[in-house]
């Protein structure tokens, strides 16, 4: 065994405030290294110079496949919004094994985001990218991930997105299939009006199997649109919409979805204010067709009391 050569398949350093010089130091072990695989530097208080010492490092390394650069929830302390993320964009071009990249809560903007899909557009490589608290906006660059990349999953959840990107996704999306399995828009500030042209635009997705969008906002009119998508989209399987805050109207719209689709496996519609009487009606509806493709079914944390007290 050579002296400067390093055989570790995994190290991981989250939690531990070694910033800037920590990461410095670890960049020629990453250079030479040919054992490598799992790297996790989440919530170190690295910045933009630590960026770019890792990202220098990273281009000469031949076999991480997993990179975790982002944050732990509550520990926000690697920052790297604009030039901090120029240099992922030669390490994403030249990579041939990096297949899961972590930036969430890495607060990368949408200034740092335009250099990350530089890189992911040549990638082939990478499938699996989370971009989770991020503090992106409903740009076309958002979009582009979507449309423009060779990604099979991606989680944008709880970046501010709203109506401007649904907006841009819809006019996008018209002459254009996208190629995701899984996509998690969960608390990205879509309301009501507008989640109509969203399903619409979610229809394009060829392969989408996995969808999640949590923390959604629905009125009445929205909940057709729903209903529509669902015994349309006859690729998903999993499918969670968590904490939207619709009941019995809504769990009937997605039981009478389940009569013309029947190939959902599992349905997560848990925070939501469904009752006894949703319950039932989607029970009936399970029994109808949908019962032999079901496998899961997540109605934790709603109002559901199949013995009603002498009060109520």
């Amino acid at each position: 065994m050579s002296k400067n050569q390093y055989y570790v398949s995994a190290v991981d350093l989250k939690r531990n405030p070694i910033g800037n010089e920590g990461v410095a130091a670890l960049t020629n072990g990453i250079a030479k290294t040919n054992s490598l695989i799992h790297l996790d530097l989440r919530s170190i208080a690295f910045t933009k110079e630590g960026a770019q010492h890792l990202f220098k490092a990273l281009i000469k390394n031949r076999t991480v496949t997993c990179l975790r650069i982002g944050n732990i929830k509550g520990l926000h302390s690697n920052f790297m919004s604009g030039k901090a993320m120029q240099g992922i964009t030669d390490y994403l071009k030249q990579s041939l094994q990096l297949t899961f990249l972590d930036l969430k809560g890495a607060s990368i903007g949408n200034d740092g985001l335009t250099f990350l899909l530089a890189g992911l557009k040549v990638s082939r490589s990478v499938k699996d990218v989370n971009l989770c608290f991020n503090n992106l906006t409903g740009t076309s660059t958002v979009v582009d991930l979507i449309l423009k990349t060779y990604i099979k999953r991606l989680t944008l959840d709880e970046n501010p997105l709203g109506r401007h990107f649904v907006a841009e996704f819809y006019r996008a999306s018209q002459d254009q299939e996208f190629y995701l399995s899984h996509l998690s828009l969960s608390a990205c500030e879509l309301r009501s009006p507008g989640l109509g042209e969203l399903f619409a635009s979610l229809r394009k997705g060829l392969y989408l199997t996995h969808l999640r969008l949590d923390a959604a906002g629905y009125d009445d009119f929205e909940l057709r649109h729903l209903g529509w998508f669902l015994m349309n989209c006859a690729t998903i399987k999993e499918f969670s919409t968590a904490s939207c805050m619709f009941g019995d109207e809504g769990m009937g719209v997605v039981a009478e979805a389940f009569t013309e689709h029947s190939y959902i496996e599992s349905l997560n519609l848990c925070h939501n204010k469904i009752t006894s009487e949703g319950l039932q009606l989607t029970l009936d509806k399970l029994a109808e067709k949908c019962g032999k493709s079901l496998k899961s079914l997540n109605l934790s944390h709603n109002f559901i009391n199949v013995h009603p007290s002498p009060t109520q």
